[in-house]
């Protein structure tokens, strides 16, 4: 066959694929599911407001830079799924960057399977699954950086088969994009660096390789495996550098962050009268604060008849802020004076919601009962009971976020204490507040303190700096934080029992008034062909490795070595995505399809071995089932591009009984 013909399915694929992507893209004329999100986002980068997000900000960053005039970034336009965008919108354009990146999936994974070693028919075989999948269309023809990361994780793959420290180093620079868009990505980088280690071993094997260049190859090696993590890094930097002004979400960044944003002020010196969040502190890096706080409603316990905590707000920590942290520093004589708070003065902690004063009773603690109870309490008849002492690790000034601060109960000698155990009835893993005697404090407690005043207050200031690696480094902190306390299940996400089989879906966008509706819904049978691929591989493998421990051999050595390696690759890289999404408190359907992928060419290696085995018999076999694939694309394209539907209609296409449509 001439080498021009090999590659003739894959123009038809890439023109089809560009015809079905990038036409009509300024339908839906609104706001398509995750565009809220990544819309909202381009606002803030507009305004150089700074925000955190579970999600590494690259996408959002390209995604800005196509929204040039002011108003495409307005914020009210992208609040809502549905909102209308105004006439003078250029809708098409700004959804052109995705959709394109969906039609290079197509040759992108044409080449990966090529390089993979297998024959141009089942690389055409793998393209034409991509090109007909339902749920990858939807993905790449609204504004999400889904099309983005499953371009660069294949292009990273094809670079990665080119055997070469070029090649690598390519391969790992897609890498870094694609975590720096989704970290959960984060298992190609160390297959990858698995492939470039099994390459490498052939290289040093090689008895005509000098030492010399043994070790200048393992050297570069390592070096371009650690370009992801500058990527990332330089992604961070950008985001940082790009939003120097205060945002929506100062609430959960540090004092020094928050100082260090255009609009914020803060306070150096703690002062009486001031208002501030008190949080415990700790010397490790890592080590998350747990802040101070006050909240209703009411609840009792008891400890042997003797009641804690009754007609009391609870005291407790936790790992964010909000206005239930908010305490003053209040002089216990003179209420009014705002001097600068030293070691050894005396002051009462009362809370600025409630106006309750912090205080402690003999009385057992909820959970470590050998501790007392700290609740917080409203009496002017007994002011003393509020009375603590401020004690410094160092003679001098309270300074806010330097200083590190212990509080001694004046009344009960006892120091208030964070004891790091979880609260029976919390719902946000609010941990225990309690008071212990100095001659009981241990390491699992927490007793020392730092504050963080808020900025709109009087006060001496002073300008501080907060440098860019800190910067950076607190944002992957917090990131991470933001990810972890999404323990709530969302209304979009299902379980991962029935994603293989496509039989779960989620609504993307609605228009009542022409009964039309999105749904990212799989292509059935190419996703069940997935299935099927993966048992027919995994059977394929098993025989093989029995016959040829019995000397019985039907395929050539090289191409039992290439199908066994390249077969447990990519089940690896399947398997490892689905565990990836399981741990996660909230998965989406969508966020399989990076695995949809990875069954496609594995579908196209299952083709390869039947051709070897049956000839021209996997080629009618091939037709039948693509012709199959086509015609269920076919038939969910209405929910797939929102055309008006009937409620007849709507019926018809229903695959599975446990899809969820919009009633029309």
């Amino acid at each position: 066959m001439p080498h021009t013909y090999k590659y003739f399915g894959l123009f038809i694929l890439i023109a089809s694929g560009g015809f079905i992507r990038c036409l009509n893209l300024g339908h839906p004329n609104g706001v398509v599911f995750d565009e809220v999100y990544y819309g909202s986002a381009c606002s803030l980068y507009k305004n150089h407001q700074f925000f955190v997000d579970k999600h590494p900000p690259l996408f959002k960053i390209l995604a800005c830079s196509l929204m040039f005039e002011e108003h495409m970034t307005n914020s009210v336009i992208w609040s809502h799924i549905g909102n209308e965008f105004p006439k003078d919108f250029p809708i098409s354009f700004v959804r052109m960057f995705p959709a394109i990146l969906g039609v290079a999936t197509i040759p992108a994974t044409y080449y990966f399977v090529v390089s993979c070693g297998f024959s141009h028919f089942a690389a055409t075989v793998s393209s034409l699954l991509v090109t007909f999948d339902n749920g990858l269309i939807v993905q790449c023809r609204i504004l999400t950086s889904d099309s983005f990361q499953q371009c660069m994780l294949l292009i990273a793959l094809c670079f990665a088969n080119r055997n070469s420290l070029f090649g690598f180093a390519l391969s790992f620079l897609c890498i870094g994009a694609v975590i720096s868009t989704n970290t959960s990505l984060y298992y190609v980088w160390f297959m990858i660096s698995y492939l470039a280690l099994k390459r490498s071993t052939f290289y040093f094997a090689d008895t005509n390789t000098s030492l010399e260049k043994c070790l200048i190859r393992g050297v570069l090696c390592i070096s371009t495996s650690v370009i992801p993590i500058l990527v990332y890094i330089f992604t961070i930097a950008t985001h940082v550098s790009l939003l120097p002004s205060s945002g929506p979400h100062d609430n959960i960044l540090s004092s020094s962050f928050q100082s260090s944003l255009l609009g914020n002020i803060h306070e150096t010196n703690v002062t009486f009268g001031s208002f501030t969040y008190l949080h415990t502190t700790d010397e490790t890096s890592l080590y998350v604060p747990c802040y101070l706080r006050s909240v209703f409603p009411l609840h009792s316990t008891s400890h042997n008849n003797n009641v804690s905590n009754f007609g009391e707000p609870n005291i407790m920590c936790n790992t964010f802020k909000d206005e239930q942290s908010i305490w003053q520093i209040i002089h216990p004589v003179n209420w009014n004076i705002e001097t600068t708070v030293k070691d050894k003065d005396i002051v009462y902690l009362q809370h600025e919601k409630s106006k309750h004063y912090l205080t402690t009773h003999n009385v057992a603690a909820p959970v470590s009962i050998n501790k007392q109870q700290v609740t917080s309490c409203v009496n002017n008849t007994q002011l003393f009971e509020y009375e603590w002492q401020v004690i410094l690790d160092e003679n001098g000034p309270w300074i806010n976020e330097i200083s590190k601060v212990r509080f001694l109960h004046v009344k009960t000698q006892t120091f208030l204490t964070s004891t790091e155990k979880y609260l029976p009835n919390g719902v946000n893993k609010e941990s225990e507040v309690a008071c212990e005697e100095a001659s009981l404090q241990n390491t699992a407690c927490s007793t020392k303190w730092n504050s963080e005043v808020l900025h709109n207050f009087r006060g001496e200031t002073r300008s501080k700096t907060f440098g860019l690696w800190q910067k950076i480094m607190e944002f992957h902190r917090k990131s991470l934080q933001v990810n972890s306390d999404s323990t709530v299940a969302h209304t979009f996400s299902s379980e991962l029992v029935g994603w293989p089989l496509a039989q779960s879906n989620i609504a993307y966008w609605y228009n009542a008034n022409i009964n039309a509706q999105i749904h990212f819904v799989g292509n059935v049978v190419g996703w069940v062909g997935g299935v099927v691929s993966i048992l027919f591989v995994l059977i394929f493998c098993f025989l093989n490795c029995v016959l040829r421990r019995r000397r019985i051999c039907y395929t050539t050595e090289d191409y039992w070595e290439k199908i066994l390696f390249q077969s447990l690759f990519l089940l690896s890289a399947w398997v490892m995505h689905l565990l990836v999404l399981y741990v996660e408190e909230a998965s989406f359907i969508y966020e399989y399809a990076p695995a949809v992928v990875f069954t496609y060419v594995l579908q196209g290696v299952a083709f390869d071995v039947l051709h070897l085995h049956c000839g021209w018999f996997a080629y009618i076999i091939a037709c039948l089932y693509t012709t199959a694939v086509i015609k269920c694309y076919w038939s969910l394209r209405s929910i797939t591009f929102g055309f008006p539907l009937t409620s007849e209609s709507l019926n018809n296409l229903f695959w599975w009984s446990s899809w969820e449509f919009l009633a029309v």
